[in-house]
């Protein structure tokens, strides 16, 4: 499983400038692929965080919860990217709602296991904090 998870890493824009001693360190933090149905939510606002998911296949609707009824899609996310990466900066619950557009699958970065790997100092984890950061200020230029 970690050298599929290995495989599909090194094939990101994000994991670019990795070797692959540092991709098998993120690697190692990922489990099994999730399915996720079209129309289940991922995660949904002020759930815990468990941890960043990287979309392996299918389309994620991005949202913010306006009330009880209403909410705005902000952003529709595919192959490749990741969504609720803020938590392996900060543990703070979610503050946005995640639903599969379509029948989709994604790989957890654990939050705790990503921790750990901080903890001890290895430097992929904090390329990888580097970029989510970078990825952070060009979605607050385009909103």
């Amino acid at each position: 499983m970690a050298s599929e998870h290995l495989q599909f890493l090194r094939s990101l824009p994000r994991f670019k400038r990795f070797v692959d001693a540092e991709l098998d360190s993120i690697a190692s933090c990922i489990g099994p692929a999730k399915p996720i149905a079209s129309g289940e939510h991922l995660f949904d606002r002020g759930d815990p965080s468990d941890g960043a998911y990287i979309i392996k296949d299918g389309l994620l609707n991005v949202v913010i919860p306006l009330d009880e009824t209403r909410s705005r899609r902000v952003a529709r996310l595919g192959p490749g990217l990741m969504v609720g990466e803020l938590c392996l900066i900060e543990s703070e619950a979610r503050s946005l709602r995640v639903i599969a557009a379509e029948p989709s699958e994604v790989l957890c970065i654990n939050k705790e296991k990503f921790a750990a790997l901080k903890a001890s100092g290895d430097v992929s984890a904090y390329k990888l904090i580097h970029n989510i950061t970078l990825t952070v200020c060009d979605r607050l230029r385009s909103t």
